[in-house]
């Protein structure tokens, strides 16, 4: 019983080491097919390893341009090493796959591999570069002749404004191709280009030398938008944006009083990161009173000039000239249905105002607020204001930006019906170095008279009068000043009427 034991262990152990050494040879048997590059020649070395005695194959060769049988119904051994010298390689260097095809036992069978057939130094060249652009188009037309260019597996079109840094990727080209159309999108700047080719064996990158190119095209900037114009303090600043590409400069072009032609006001404003601008015009070329137009215009690198923004106006005042109020305020109304307050202004001193506001304090009030629409453009002399009550009363100033006049002579509105009597209006007369100031007697009884000026901010009474008299002579007139009086008129039942109008003597 022993004997058969050790000859079954024996047999196990036979057949193990068998199988390791079968594993072993497996995981360290060369490759089926190879190809060595070697003195211009490729070697191909085939171990079929297949068990008949022989086999009958076919050698393709494929390079990127073609896939060409180069051997037909090769009879070779079935298990042993075959070589196949290809000679073509010698004048023909190139990256090459062979692939070797057979039929076994009714079983296609392929096996393939690829070689660099090519001298180790040699390297790819991009030579006889053209770079010209399409005259009038944004197209810069590219085209190089490509030395050794089997070996250049794809290309890269390299772009930058700089000669030797700044290179952006624009394109990437197979590695046969000789030509390519780039769009820019700036006109007469310098643009470079430099191509570069990635080999098939290796990670190393080659690079041709740089060629520029200046683009000359037409390129129309987009119109200026959002364009405004303000005084401030003596300057007028005209502010616009523009996030157009396009535009890398801007001018300001400005005329007087709505006449001629606009004409240039600034040097070139160069665009910024902002796409904010703004431009002040001096107050060595500005008129007091004046009307000035603005418009402005893009300029993009080609030289071309945008459409003209929209028309902006500001009508300048001196800062320095002193603000009058106006004066003489008084309520119109038509059918007692619209109220309006209107006002006298003097023309020429008007031109210095921007606006009028207008400030109300009714009977009980303490103070003047100003009217919700209180503020008037300068060229007006009315407001519409809601039906006035008794003891309403009104005053107003202009104004100019941060500056403004003292207040008008203020002006109360009585019921014309409860106060619509006494005198209306006075006259004036110089008397032996004296000033008379005269009136005509009402067909009333009058209990008196009380008389008015004006001191600059509000009406002074300064003299109570008997109320049978028609003058009065005052003691407190100062030639060559402004001297403005009111009458007002009281009756028997103390009732005070709406004034006379208001007497101004110089």
């Amino acid at each position: 019983m022993m004997k058969p034991l050790k000859y079954m262990l024996l047999m196990f152990f036979t057949i193990t080491c068998f199988k390791v050494k079968a594993q072993l040879q497996q995981q360290t048997a060369p490759p089926i097919l190879t190809a060595k590059y070697d003195g211009g020649d490729v070697l191909l070395q085939y171990h079929p390893q297949v068990s008949i005695d022989s086999i009958i194959i076919n050698i393709y060769r494929k390079s990127k341009n073609a896939d060409e049988l180069i051997k037909t119904n090769k009879k070779i051994p079935g298990n042993s090493m075959w070589m196949y010298v290809d000679t073509f390689t010698r004048k023909n260097p190139g990256v090459y796959q062979y692939r070797i095809e057979t039929l076994i036992n009714n079983e296609a069978k392929s096996d393939e591999v690829w070689t660099y057939a090519y001298p180790a130094d040699l390297i790819p060249v991009a030579g006889n570069i053209k770079v010209q652009n399409l005259r009038g188009t944004n197209a810069v037309i590219l085209s190089w002749e490509m030395k050794n260019n089997f070996m250049v597996k794809g290309i890269i079109i390299q772009r930058s404004r700089k000669k030797d840094t700044g290179f952006k990727s624009v394109a990437m080209l197979n590695g046969n191709e000789t030509t390519y159309t780039d769009r820019v999108d700036d006109a007469n700047e310098a643009f470079f280009y430099r191509i570069d080719m990635i080999p098939y064996n290796s990670d190393r990158i080659y690079q041709s030398a740089s060629v520029f190119t200046m683009p000359d095209f037409t390129i129309i900037p987009a119109k200026v938008q959002h364009i405004k114009a303000t005084q401030t303090n003596k300057h007028i600043t005209v502010s616009w944006e523009s996030d157009d590409e396009y535009s890398k400069a801007f001018y300001v072009r400005k005329r007087a009083q709505n006449q001629g032609e606009f004409v240039a006001a600034s040097l070139a404003i160069t665009a910024n990161n902002t796409k904010k601008y703004q431009w002040t015009d001096s107050l060595s070329t500005l008129e007091n009173n004046a009307m000035y137009q603005y418009i402005v215009v893009a300029e993009s690198n080609s030289y071309h000039k945008s459409l003209a923004s929209d028309t902006v106006v500001v009508f300048y005042k001196n800062m320095t000239v002193p603000l009058n109020a106006p004066q003489d305020l008084r309520v119109l109304t038509t059918n007692d249905t619209t109220y309006h307050l209107v006002w006298t202004t003097d023309s020429l001193q008007n031109e210095n105002n921007a606006a009028f506001t207008v400030y109300l304090k009714s009977k009980g009030d303490a103070d003047f607020k100003l009217l919700a629409n209180g503020t008037i453009p300068a060229l007006k002399n009315y407001l519409e204001i809601p039906k006035p009550k008794d003891g309403d009363t009104y005053k107003m100033k202009a104004i100019q930006e941060n500056r403004s006049s003292a207040f008008s002579l203020p002006f109360t509105y009585h019921n014309a019906y409860e106060r619509n009597f006494g005198p209306k209006y006075l006259k004036a007369a110089f008397i032996e170095g004296e000033l008379i100031l005269k009136w005509t007697i009402p067909n009333m009884d009058v209990a008196s008279y009380k008389l008015y000026k004006w001191d600059g901010k509000k009406f002074v009474l300064i003299e109570t009068i008997n109320g049978d008299m028609e003058a009065v002579a005052t003691k407190n007139y100062q030639a060559g000043q402004l001297n403005i009086y009111k009458l007002i008129t009281i009756d028997k039942k103390g009732i005070e009427n709406e004034g006379s109008k208001i007497l101004q003597v110089n």
